[in-house]
C-alpha cells in the first residue's frame, strides 16, 4: 500500500507562476485584439490557436493554485481593452508579436 503525500509549492516556484500568470492575461488580451484587428484569414488562424494555447496554460496554473489553496491573482481582463481603438500595427507586427 503506498500514500501519496502532497508536496507543496516553495514561495519561489508560486510568485514564479504568479508572475506567469499575470503576464499571460496579459498577452491574451494582446493576441484577442490583434486578431480582432487582424484582416489577413492565416494570421487570425496563428493568433487563435496562439490564444488558445495560452489560455490551457493559464487553466493549468489555476488548477495548481486550487490544488495549493493559493489565491488566484487578478490579472488582465476585458475591461482592460478598448475594442473601438483602431490598430496601430499591420497583420505582419501581429505576428511578428509572437516571436
Amino acid at each position: 500500500m503506498t500514500t501519496e503525500a502532497k508536496i507543496q509549492l516553495t514561495s519561489t516556484e508560486l510568485g514564479t507562476l504568479w508572475m506567469e500568470y499575470i503576464s499571460l492575461s496579459g498577452r491574451i488580451r494582446f493576441y484577442d485584439s490583434f486578431k480582432d484587428k487582424t484582416i489577413d484569414k492565416e494570421a487570425q488562424y496563428i493568433l487563435t490557436t496562439v490564444g488558445t494555447e495560452m489560455r490551457n496554460i493559464q487553466n493549468e496554473i489555476v488548477s495548481i493554485f486550487n490544488n495549493q489553496k493559493v489565491v488566484i491573482p487578478i490579472g488582465f481582463t476585458e475591461q482592460d481593452i478598448v475594442k473601438e481603438a483602431p490598430p496601430l500595427f499591420d497583420d505582419l507586427f501581429n505576428i511578428m508579436f509572437l516571436r
